[in-house]
């Protein structure tokens, strides 16, 4: 790619053609041709969409559906509803589910971290009843988990009608919804990639031995695939969500409905040749990085740290990261109170002389102000000791 050919800001390229980007064109080389029926292909660090067909179209994405099923799992032991080792005894309806499984009995206990692990590495249906009733204590209160997330999470297309991703009627999800919540796990609990990495583990010991195997191949053919969920069913098609790194850069691809297994690893390596070669992420500061400190005028606290309230990354076609300049806007100092996450001033990132993308700087957090007899306390306090130069003799 030659030059800067536009903003690469929420970049959605309709197959075969340009895409329209802040009002300028951004003419993309050699964007594949899918044959999966709708897909997305979006950067995991900074969110822009790098290739879209049919990001909107709801289908039933099978058992990518699990995808949000752990995500409310992962949220439930951030926020210490439940722990990894705690037991979760499967139930009559658990041992009653086909498609994939690990053949649960009734009465049958299991820590949660092990029903985790079926779950996210052989797509084990039994096990995700298991979890949802063990966390929620029914599938149907677990459902109400997930659609609250979902909107949390700005998913708009999504409806769920069960944990596992079997058909159901009025059961489905976007390619755009799967890429969201992909890019929400893996920047959110990184710790997932550990099982979706994984390629076999054992569940049950001998003598009733069971080996999960996981059911994504690409792990053993595409280098720096880590993630995250296949799906499949004979009405909804072949599904998968892949998140894979190279360098600094963490893609994601979504196919949705491919006619065949076949179509759907060639659509999915097509997208991530395409983006690891043209694209790399760029990501100037974490979360909850502290960018300056600010002297504080009448606070308890003399200093405030200035930090990013979000992570502030952004996708640059390959070769252009010198372009890149940072700019703070902040004031010299500060007046007490403030408020924990109050906006102080801004980070922008500028290409070429033009700012593209900026968040907020924020407290860290509250000062509260000086009561006057602080205040004035602090005054005379800055003035002592004070006292007559003796006279020269």
């Amino acid at each position: 790619m030659k030059g800067w050919k536009g903003l690469v800001v929420g970049l959605l390229i309709s197959l075969g053609a340009s895409s329209s980007v802040s009002g300028q064109e951004l003419a993309v080389p050699g964007a594949p041709t899918l044959l999966s029926p709708s897909a997305v292909l979006m950067d995991a660090a900074s969110g822009e969409v790098l290739l879209a067909k049919n990001p909107h179209e709801v289908r039933n994405p099978a058992s990518v559906t699990k995808l949000m099923t752990l995500a409310v799992v992962y949220e439930a032991v951030a926020r210490g509803e439940i722990a990894w080792n705690d037991p979760i005894t499967a139930s009559r309806r658990a041992q009653e589910m086909g498609g994939s499984q690990v053949f649960l009995a009734e009465g049958e206990t299991f820590a949660l971290k092990d029903l985790v692990a079926a779950v996210a590495i052989s797509s084990a249906n039994d096990a995700a009843v298991a979890v949802a009733e063990g966390i929620a204590g029914s599938q149907e209160a677990f459902l109400r988990h997930m659609e609250e997330l979902a909107r949390t999470m700005g998913l708009r297309d999504s409806r769920f009608k069960n944990v596992h991703g079997l058909d159901a009627e009025g059961h489905g999800m976007s390619a755009m919804d799967i890429a969201l919540l992909s890019r929400w796990l893996v920047n959110r609990h990184p710790e997932i990639l550990q099982l979706t990495r994984t390629w076999t583990q054992t569940f049950r010991p001998p003598p009733k031995e069971f080996v999960l195997v996981n059911t994504n191949t690409l792990l053993k053919r595409y280098p720096g695939v880590d993630g995250l969920k296949t799906g499949w069913t004979s009405a909804s098609g072949w599904s998968v969500a892949i998140t894979a790194q190279r360098g600094t850069t963490r893609l994601i691809a979504v196919v949705v409905g491919a006619p065949t297994s076949d179509e759907r690893w060639k659509d999915i390596t097509a997208m991530l040749d395409w983006g690891f070669a043209h694209f790399e992420s760029l990501v100037v500061a974490r979360e909850g990085a502290t960018v300056r400190m600010l002297p504080v005028d009448e606070g308890i606290q003399g200093r405030v740290a200035a930090v990013v309230p979000e992570t502030l990354a952004i996708t640059l076609p390959k070769g252009e990261r010198q372009k890149v300049r940072q700019k703070v806007e902040l004031p010299a100092r500060v007046r007490a109170p403030l408020k924990k996450g109050q906006t102080l001033g801004a980070l922008i990132l500028e290409v070429d002389g033009k700012a593209v993308k900026n968040v907020p700087l924020v407290a860290g957090e509250a000062v509260q102000r000086l009561s006057f007899g602080g205040l004035w306390w602090r005054t005379l306090s800055s003035l002592w000791p004070w006292q007559q130069e003796a006279a020269p003799r």
